[in-house]
């Protein structure tokens, strides 16, 4: 109790000397506090997608959070320059402060380069389960990168070739948390062609590859891996080399993983609607559709002019049990050993080399359903990645002030074709979010409430007290 006094008194301290602040003529820096309190382990939608920031054993805790943006144009509005600094600190049993976001980006007419750690944008109220990626959402903290992109790119000014567009992006991350294997490095390449059937109407298609290369492996047979020699092998999914560990020569090179992206868009004046489906794959097989199943489909419908009591809707689901078969290269008939089937066991997001996984700072980097093993203070991969999961959400306004949402997530968990668990483990996840702006105060308020039950986590219930002041 007295650790819970002490976490909201600091809380009111940090506002009032918010409060005595002078206004900067900045209007792009804030300030921020977040209470968490909670029975036990801390609710899956009070820890998940908030960048890795909370701590989820603590079932008391406060975090801080300091951000500050710019953004600068000049040659007539063609060259921009965007900039950005957070800070986060947590009070808890594993109490830290550091650098979560510094990035730099340059943009040239519909062409940009970005250099440093900087979170993906807000998407959809967070109402998605996964900030509508599968494979990146702001689940985990980000990494380092310099990635080269286009958007909404169309030379074309005349006929039915100007309806299509581009959007592209080439990154390379440094991967700086602890992981199983040392100095690894991250690579990411997509593209999405768009296509504008009619002025309301615009189906988009793409491709999007991740790729974990190079490092240093404790394990002493495989020690380490080479680097930008084979880097052309890695980005474009060839077999590894001689000095590749041999797994990398039986297969491909690296740790790669990837999904084709397909989502249609519908604007109205009043409305849009989208219907978005992300179908994943780890190999040649789930490239080829032979995991046709598997994937993460959903839709939403959002109001755009004016604030109501329904604002946005979304309803999303994912499937990853099949991972191309329960079989790879086997032999159904013993007196023919040479006659192998199967192209399965794909295991998503896991691998015999890269142990830790996708991961970034133990956090999957994408769909927060798919929950690392963490060892000696490091991920080793995931128990479970074989799971069916419904989510929906419901957010709109009570008021021009007075924004309302919730949230269920319904999750299904099997383990692995190689270690599955003896019976199905289910949770039940649910959030309820009340956010409040202040009329005469760059203040703004926020609570949540949520729950777990089931066999997959720790039964918890959980609450936070949140208050964000924006600098003038």
């Amino acid at each position: 109790m007295k650790q819970i006094i002490s976490l909201i008194a600091t809380s009111v301290f940090f506002l009032d000397c918010i409060h005595a602040q002078e206004a900067s003529d900045s209007s792009r820096m804030s300030i921020g506090s977040h209470t968490i309190l909670a029975t036990g382990q801390v609710p899956f939608w009070l820890e998940m997608n908030r960048l890795g920031r909370v701590d989820d054993q603590s079932p008391v805790q406060q975090v801080f959070l300091f951000n500050w943006q710019g953004a600068d144009k000049s040659n007539g509005g063609k060259l921009s320059f965007d900039y950005g600094v957070s800070v986060a600190g947590r009070l808890s049993d594993r109490s830290k402060i550091y650098a979560e976001q510094y990035w730099g980006k340059i943009g040239l007419g519909k062409f940009y380069f970005l250099a440093g750690a900087k979170a993906e944008p807000f998407r959809a109220n967070g109402l998605s389960h996964t900030n509508g990626d599968l494979f990146l959402s702001n689940n985990a903290r980000p990494n380092p990168r310099g990635e080269l992109g286009v958007e909404n790119f169309n030379p074309f000014k005349g006929g039915w070739i100007s309806r299509f567009s581009l959007d592209g992006k080439y990154a390379e991350y440094l991967l700086l948390d602890h992981r199983f294997v040392h100095h690894a490095n991250l690579h990411h390449k997509r593209a999405v062609i768009n296509y504008k059937i009619n002025e309301e109407l615009t189906f988009h298609a793409g491709l999007d590859h991740w790729v974990i290369w190079g490092g240093t492996s404790p394990n002493s047979a495989i020690g380490k891996m080479p680097g930008f020699k084979y880097y052309l092998r890695y980005i474009f999914g060839r077999g590894g080399g001689e000095e590749s560990p041999e797994t990398d020569q039986d297969n491909i090179a690296g740790d790669q993983l990837g999904q084709n992206l397909f989502e249609l868009d519908l604007r109205k004046p009043d409305y849009e609607a989208k219907v978005y489906y992300q179908h994943m794959f780890e190999d040649g097989s789930g490239f080829l559709f032979h995991n046709m199943q598997d994937g993460f489909w959903g839709l939403s419908i959002e109001r755009l002019e004016k604030k109501s009591l329904i604002q946005q809707v979304i309803i999303e689901f994912v499937n990853t049990t099949n991972q191309s078969g329960a079989y790879h290269q086997y032999a159904p008939d013993p007196s023919k050993p040479d006659s192998l089937i199967g192209e399965g066991r794909d295991n998503y997001f896991n691998h015999g080399v890269y142990q830790s996984g996708f991961v970034s700072y133990n956090r999957m980097m994408g769909s927060p359903l798919f929950i690392p093993t963490i060892q000696d203070g490091i991920s080793i991969g995931f128990e479970s990645t074989r799971l069916r999961a419904l989510h929906g959400g419901i957010g709109g306004y009570l008021s021009d002030q007075i924004f309302w949402s919730g949230k269920g997530t319904y999750s299904r968990h099997y383990g692995t074709y190689e270690a599955p668990y003896p019976r199905f483990r289910d949770l039940y996840s649910l959030e309820g979010n009340l956010h409040v702006q202040t009329r005469k105060t760059p203040v703004s308020y926020g609570f949540k409430i949520a729950a777990d039950f089931g066999r997959y986590l720790e039964n918890s219930l959980g609450c936070e007290f949140s208050f964000l002041y924006k600098f003038k």
